[in-house]
Order: C-alpha cells, then structure tokens, then sequence
C-alpha cells in the first residue's frame, strides 16, 4: 500500500518486499505449514471470517468494536492497510505494537529462511501467520478475521471460524476467482464450515443459490438477509443513519456513523451476527451493541475529509463500490456538484468504473498510484474523454501536487478509486487512521 511504514531494520524490510515478488497464490498449504511450526495459534481463540466483495470490512470493524465493548479480548484482523502496516492487526481497536509486530516479523523470517523454498509465503500469507500467532500470544478470546480475496483458497481461510458472514457479492478479481458470479461466489462460499452457522447479505440470484448450496452441503445453518432478518432505514444525514432491525429480536433505533444506504444492511449483518453469538453462549449485551454501531469509525468509508467545500474520501475500488458511493452522494447531498480526483489499477474494471464516475462528475483529476499494478492517469484520462468529449479532464502523476489542487480548490470533491490512493490522501492530508481516542466505557 501508498505509505506503508515497514519495519525499521534493512534485512526485515528486505524479506517482506521480496515476499511480495510471490504476488497472488490460492491456497493453505503453506499457511498451515507456518501456523503447525507456531503451534497452531489459530485454534486457540473463536474465530469469524468475514468474507464478500464489498462492506466486508466495515462488518468485521463494527464487529470488532461490539465485541471489544461487551468485555472480551478482540483480534481484528484487515487488509488492506492505508498508512501502517500495523493497522490490519488490531487488539481491542488498537494496532499491536512496533516491538511486537518486529519481534513476530523477526521470529517468522528466521523460519521461512530455515525452510524449504516452496514453503516461502506470500506477503499476505506472512501477515496472516503473524496476525493468528500475535492473537494466540496476546490471549485474545474472539478474532474478527475479513477474508483477503476469496474465500475458499484465502490464507485466512485455516480458521476453524464458528461463524460465517458474506457480504454482498459482486465481479471482482475475476482473473482470480473467476469471470461469472457464481465463479466468485463458490470461492466467496469456501469460508463455511461444517455445521457452523453462515449469514449472508442479500445477494443476486445465481449467487444465494450458490451459497445455499454449499451451505445445506455442510449441514450449516444459513440465515439471509430480506428472508431471516432485515433492517429499514429511518433516516440519514452526513452526520450518521437511523435504522430499525428485525429478526429474532426487533431492536429500534439503532444508528452508525458509517454512511451511506449501503451500510444499514452491513450493520443488520453485525446485528445478526451478534445475535448468533449470544446463542453460542457470548454475553453480548444491547448496550454494548448499540454504542458500538454508534461509535465505529472507519477510515476512508465517505469520510468528511474537509466541510466547507467539501472533500469526501471514499475507499470504492470496484463498480460495486461505486454504485454505493454514487447512490450516497444522492442521498445525502442531493444539491452538491462535485469533482472528481481518482486512480485506479489497471486489473480491476476500470473501464466500467471511468464510465460510473463520469455522468456526476464536474471534472476530473487522474493521478498516480505508488504500486506496480496502477493504471497511468493518462490512460485514465484518454477514455473518459473519449467516453465524455468536452469534459475538463486533468492527468497529474503526482498525487501530491494533485492533492495540492483539490486542497486548495474553493469546490466540492469526491476522492475515491482505489485504496492505494486514499492511503496516500490520507497522509498527505495529515489525517490519522486510529485517532488515539480511548474507546468508551464498556456499558452495562
């Protein structure tokens, strides 16, 4: 990611940028190769994944938060990270510390150089590994695990999760989990365990069918949103949303701080997903549940970056995404004009994509991402011209001097496109991913 602070010594440093020569790779071997060599940290806590293409982490963050404020020790364990590394390994909503995550870093090197080099991990599997060893060390009670990609053959997928939850499933990743939905929702779907309950979004046809498949497969209970449980939205502003669940439980007046009409049903799957855990026998009181949906925060999910004009700061990386973002810019500031500042890779839909952002869009601004898998801005710049002729189109590969011109712009802006480039906005905004603030007292 923009901005990834790693650890401080050259020779570690060295050991994870070649990690990330071995890119993308399905699969658990190696996983499990690395978890038996650290005793098996992985079944020494309960565990959820939390898997889908969109609102997997807001789920798995607002889980978290519940849990923590209900009593218990909680691993969060997300991907990708904006600014530090250290942000997708979190203990009771604050991230493990430099000495801890170097001492695990350093203990995980000294194995994989000792081991054969087919036993040689992935970035994201060596993260995964730290992260299950880290939770064990720490004695956490409850890991909230959001899944990388996929599911089936995702490193997170060694968990012995007690629960699934599967948010809305949408065309992602397709060079690696496949070109049609019911492709991705098999792999989405790989996270369900044998007699272990699943609760899911309200998905498209050909994808709850998959997911109702591979759930009567593994005799595991399966709970739906729209069929099993549903949340109505009450109200909304830019300060927060109003919204009522029903279910086993009809519990009213519940609100969050993460916007958008999107996030009512990613809350009612944190609602629901805290009811199943009661019946597992988790004393999660209501209290807990409500101030915790009340208060998460999470970065880069149409953050307020700056009021007056406005600039928004939106993680959508995907037309999902997008489709979410736009529905909420029209909800919530119906009267605004906005520009737009984006980056985008070149394997995502990015085509699509240019094509959503455009019809709402006063002018845009193309920039540069700092990975190997961005799309030139220029690139960017050529199709949405040739899709909008006339359009004020800028390419600016400097995502500095871009952001100089939106900051000092006297109009409103929409940020979004990719994470690498909210994590870059982030810091050069000065804006913190975990603000410092203790969370508030446990209720009850």
């Amino acid at each position: 990611m923009s901005g990834t602070l790693l650890p401080r010594t050259a020779s570690d440093r060295l050991f994870l940028r070649k990690l990330n020569d071995f890119g993308i790779k399905l699969g658990l071997d190696k996983t499990f190769s690395l978890l038996e060599a650290f005793g098996q940290p992985q079944k020494k806590y309960l565990s959820i994944l939390v898997a889908g293409t969109n609102g997997k982490g807001s789920v798995a963050r607002t889980l978290a938060q519940v849990l923590t404020l209900a009593g218990y020790r909680v691993g969060l364990y997300t991907s990708p990270h904006l600014i530090d590394l250290r942000e997708r390994i979190v203990i009771n909503q604050r991230p493990v510390s430099r000495d801890v995550f170097r001492q695990t870093l350093r203990r995980l090197r000294n194995l994989v150089e000792a081991s054969p080099c087919h036993l040689t991990p992935t970035f994201f599997e060596a993260l995964t590994v730290m992260a299950f060893t880290i939770f064990a060390e720490k004695k956490v009670e409850v890991a909230v695990v959001e899944v990388g990609m996929g599911g089936r053959f995702d490193a997170t997928n060694v968990l012995p999760a007690s629960l699934s939850v599967i948010t809305s499933v949408s065309l992602d990743h397709v060079q690696y989990l496949g070109p049609t939905l019911r492709d991705i929702a098999r792999e989405k779907a790989g996270i369900i365990k044998t007699g272990r309950p699943v609760i899911s979004a309200r998905q498209r046809p050909e994808v709850i069918s998959v997911v109702r498949k591979v759930a009567r497969d593994n005799a595991a209970a399966l709970l739906i949103h729209g069929r099993d449980f549903s949340a109505v939205l009450k109200g909304m502003d830019p300060e927060r949303l109003i919204f009522d669940f029903f279910g086993e439980e009809a519990l009213p007046g519940l609100t969050s701080r993460l916007l958008g009409r999107h996030q009512v049903e990613n809350m009612a799957l944190v609602v629901q997903a805290c009811l199943s855990l009661r019946r597992m026998g988790l004393q999660i009181p209501e209290k807990a549940l409500r101030v915790g949906l009340k208060t998460v925060v999470w970065p880069a999910r149409l953050q307020i970056i700056r009021r007056q004009p406005l600039i928004l700061l939106d993680g959508a990386h995907n037309p999902g995404g997008l489709q979410s973002l736009s529905f909420a810019l029209k909800d919530l500031f119906p009267d605004l004009k906005f520009s737009l500042l984006s980056g985008m890779l070149k394997d995502k839909e990015w085509p699509e994509m240019v094509r959503m952002l455009l019809p709402w869009s006063q002018k845009v601004v193309f920039t540069g991402l700092k990975t190997p898998r961005a799309l030139p801005p220029g690139v960017l710049a050529e199709y949405a011209l040739r899709y909008r002729p006339g359009l004020k189109v800028t390419a600016l590969p400097d995502t500095a001097a871009a952001w100089k011109m939106v900051r000092d712009s006297r109009e409103n802006w929409v940020v979004c496109g990719s994470l690498y480039l909210a994590g870059e906005i982030l810091k050069l905004a000065g804006k913190k991913v975990f603000c410092g603030r203790k969370l508030p007292a446990r209720p009850g």
